[in-house]
């Protein structure tokens, strides 16, 4: 499972819950969404 926020942060914070949680293989992407579109990844938006 891969979190991820708009800057990363937070996705740190669910991550650390999930596992908590008993969660296992689970991974905050760093940077998050502004990493993405700067990395160039196509993104949709489901509309």
């Amino acid at each position: 499972m891969i979190m991820y926020c708009g800057g990363g942060f937070r996705s740190v914070l669910t991550t650390e819950v999930a596992q908590r949680m008993g969660y296992t293989n689970v991974h905050s992407l760093i940077g998050g969404h502004k990493a993405l579109v700067n990395a160039g990844w196509e993104l949709e938006s489901g509309e």
